[in-house]
């Protein structure tokens, strides 16, 4: 399973001329530095000045879905996306990576926007382990503190939450997607 760091995402780009002439010749192009993909596609022509026009493609990409770029365009949403995920803190990043690898191909129909925010309801935080996790809700949710109750079971009551309540992946602890 990928994991897709989009404040990290870059392209290999190069031209339809360059490729089809056998010049593999590229550039790797950072994409936290675009808000738009009109500003993108702009700097990747000027990157090849010695073409009148010329036609960009992509022969290789790090942190981004497959479902929102190939070989000749990528997705406005990339922008998006990167744009919204890089103000977040480091962890919570790491957390929405993790987090939209497990997501069905279906999750990218919806709008940046859409999936930022299912994200914000899904995500629970970083908790390292289920019994770390256990101990936090049960003080949240019942005000229940391991010192004050040395006769609570977390590791049961652990079990149980991850039964069917939420998702642990690395650390990360999330609420399963709704069917």
């Amino acid at each position: 399973m990928d994991n897709y760091v989009l404040s990290n995402s870059r392209v290999y780009v190069s031209t339809r001329k360059r490729y089809t002439a056998h010049d593999h010749f590229g550039i790797w192009v950072e994409l936290s530095g675009f808000e738009k993909r009109k500003d993108y596609a702009e700097h990747c022509r000027k990157l090849f000045p010695d073409e009148h026009e010329p036609a960009i493609i992509h022969l290789d990409w790090q942190n981004i879905p497959p479902y929102l770029i190939n070989e000749s365009g990528i997705s406005s949403k990339v922008f998006k996306l990167t744009q919204q995920v890089i103000v977040m803190e480091e962890i919570q990043q790491q957390g929405f990576a993790i987090w939209l690898a497990r997501q069905p191909d279906t999750i990218y129909t919806l709008k940046s926007t859409e999936i930022i925010q299912s994200f914000i309801r899904s995500y629970m935080g970083y908790f390292g382990d289920t019994q770390q996790f256990a101990t936090y809700h049960a003080k949240e949710t019942m005000g229940i503190i391991r010192e004050s109750n040395p006769h609570f079971d977390f590791i049961s009551y652990a079990n149980r939450l991850f039964e069917d309540k939420f998702i642990m992946e690395k650390g990360f602890v999330f609420l399963p997607d709704k069917k």
